[in-house]
């Protein structure tokens, strides 16, 4: 049987959190770091892990910084984006590689997890073997139903002036993402709904470039019929800014095929044998 177990994980001094791990029996044939969607806690992802180990795949998740086991919560002072995000992806990334080194890597990113491995693959192109982005799209208001599109629109203008003002953003009370969210974390979210451009603060690195000149980088993109957060025209927009990269793919798969009647943006983890099952496919090709 698998074990599974948890550990501190130290981003930079000062900054921990925990550092999920699914251990299979024998020799493992690849690792997996799976990335949490905006305020979902690693822990929610226990069974997804369990369900690679038991197919003989090492995985690992993490809390993002100021989320679950995170010592440090958004506040005036304690402030990140999508860049602070990346670059803890990367530090994870390191520290996987020294305990296996031999092992090809690859990342699993659940909504904003997948916003964030697509630009991480952008920027840092070879990093991985490559990356299976599930339930994931650019938040851009214009692929999504009228009214969807309207309740984007005033969550983009809305969001930054809630952070400014508190230096943070109550997510919960709002009825998106977590308790907390840090406020430039929102401020680049909000962004990408308003122009549905990766435009990064503090960051002169352009990411709509790279993503355009990407070639290689091995992206599975996975819609789920049901799933209102990220409808396949959504995920089709964020996959689709990879114009001259043949690698990156998307599939869609239907709640017949899933075997969960009440598929959606969340659901799925519950249930993950046939992402699991995707994602072997997807490696092998």
């Amino acid at each position: 049987m698998p074990t599974y177990s948890s550990s501190p994980f130290e981003f930079e001094k000062g900054i921990h959190s925990g550092l999920n791990h699914a251990q299979p029996d024998g020799s493992p044939s690849c690792m997996v770091l799976v990335l949490c969607a905006l305020g979902v806690k690693a822990s929610y992802y226990e069974p997804l892990l369990q369900e690679f180990a038991s197919k003989g795949i090492e995985a690992y998740g993490f809390d993002w910084r100021g989320n679950g086991d995170s010592n440090i919560r958004p506040s005036g002072k304690n402030d990140w984006g999508y860049q602070v995000l990346m670059d803890d992806i990367l530090r994870v990334i390191e520290h996987l590689r020294v305990e296996n080194p031999e092992l090809p890597l690859y990342l699993v990113g659940h909504s904003l997890g997948g916003q964030i491995a697509c630009l991480l693959n952008a920027r840092y192109p070879g990093r991985v073997a490559g990356t299976m982005v599930v339930a994931s799209c650019i938040p851009y208001y214009k692929p999504y139903p009228k009214k969807e599109q309207k309740l984007i629109r005033i969550a983009g203008r809305l969001f930054p002036v809630v952070g400014s003002l508190l230096g943070y953003v109550p997510g919960k009370r709002l009825g998106f993402g977590g308790k907390m969210e840090a406020k430039t974390l929102m401020k680049d979210w909000s962004y990408h709904a308003k122009n549905g451009k990766f435009i990064l603060k503090n960051s002169d690195f352009d990411y709509e470039e790279a993503i355009a000149k990407s070639q290689g980088a091995n992206i599975l993109g996975i819609a789920l019929e049901g799933d209102t957060f990220a409808p396949p025209e959504a995920v089709a927009a964020m996959l689709n800014k990879f114009v001259n990269d043949e690698t990156v793919k998307q599939e869609f798969i239907t709640k017949e095929e899933y075997g969960l009647e009440k598929l959606n943006h969340f659901s799925w983890v519950k249930s993950p044998s046939t992402i699991v099952k995707r994602f072997e496919k997807f490696r092998v090709v």
